[in-house]
């Protein structure tokens, strides 16, 4: 799962191609336009990620007042300053807002005010709840955050990534059905049976595919989850062609652990549940051509793509990241305007 943290890193400097007061910053696969002069290469400072809300004071120092996102512009968004994709912003460690001496890795969030960004839920997207420890959370983060998480030529799945809401649906012989969001998975799941929910989207989605998944669990004796997002109209502004929401799986889970992209297909196709388009299904990885796949027209619409989301043909695990999966989110989505970003 994905945290929020906004921590002390490495710079390197470049110049900037189209701006002689302007530079181009990079922490990890990040890159940020500086000021010139501002950090040299080498220097640590503390990275506010895209989505970082900031307090008042904080925002006047850096000189920002009137220049973020949000109604109150005070939110970071990815931006293109000079032609150059900027997601971020850097805060130097001698910052009146800096309390301590902090070192590499330490999150500064706390100390500086910062916090996440959360949008507000739509009414199709709440609902009652009840309390449940099952399913699991789950989140996919930016190749950015972990730049060498994949080996160079390692056969791997891409998927296209849809701007949708997250959903989680799934049976198990024990703690019975489930229909979550991204928010609350692993802490509470939709009542199916409130008549409340009845318009919400992620019981809608459920009780369309309840049926296969119930039985198959039944049949298995074990529990079954499947990941996916619904998009369509009245989900986000991207709608990808769609007359009704509509959910489109990604991701099995069986007993809790993740199928590989090869069987999760499989059992998706047997189970009669669409799937995300997969833009290729099995490709030697190479971050270049994977950069240029994101960028590429929907497969739905042939609209603005999201990104892309990779996996390994054959999973496995790291020790920084955990599950072996990343997200290459394409920059014109990214600075788009008048997007919506509910969860």
């Amino acid at each position: 799962m994905t945290t929020f943290t906004c921590p002390v890193v490495t710079v390197t400097v470049e110049p900037h191609p189209n701006a002689d007061r302007l530079e181009v910053a990079r922490v990890g696969g990040y890159q940020l336009v500086v000021a010139k002069g501002a950090f040299r290469s080498g220097d640590t400072a503390c990275y506010l990620p895209e989505g970082s809300v900031l307090p008042a004071s904080l925002i006047e120092e850096l000189g920002l007042v009137g220049r973020l996102a949000g109604s109150k512009s005070n939110r970071v968004k990815a931006v293109r300053l000079r032609g150059v994709l900027s997601q971020g912003l850097l805060v130097a460690l001698d910052s009146p807002h800096v309390h301590t001496t902090p070192t590499l890795g330490d999150d500064l969030a706390e100390q500086l005010g910062v916090v996440k960004w959360e949008p507000p839920i739509p009414v199709r997207m709440q609902g009652i709840v009840e309390a449940c420890t099952w399913p699991s959370g789950f989140d996919v983060e930016s190749w950015q955050a972990h730049p060498d998480l994949f080996n160079v030529g390692e056969p791997v799945q891409v998927t296209e990534k849809l701007h949708g809401t997250f959903c989680l649906i799934g049976y198990h012989p024990y703690h019975g059905e489930a229909a979550a969001s991204k928010s609350m998975a692993g802490k509470t799941r939709f009542k199916l049976d409130a008549p409340e929910n009845d318009f919400n989207l992620y019981v809608r989605a459920w009780r369309t595919h309840s049926d296969a998944i119930r039985a198959w669990s039944a049949n298995h004796g074990i529990d079954l989850q499947i990941l996916g997002e619904i998009v369509g109209p009245k989900v986000q502004d991207l709608t990808y062609g769609f007359t009704k929401p509509t959910f489109l799986a990604f991701d099995v889970k069986v007993s809790g652990k993740f199928l590989s992209p090869t069987q999760a297909w499989e059992m998706l196709n047997s189970l009669d549940i669409p799937t995300v388009p997969v833009v290729k299904a099995d490709t030697p990885f190479d971050r270049d051509t994977i950069l240029r796949l994101a960028e590429q027209p929907s497969a739905h619409g042939r609209g603005l793509r999201e990104g892309v989301v990779v996996r390994p043909i054959r999973p496995r695990h790291d020790m920084r990241a955990g599950r072996v999966v990343a997200k290459f989110v394409n920059p014109a989505y990214l600075v788009r305007r008048g997007g919506t970003e509910h969860n």
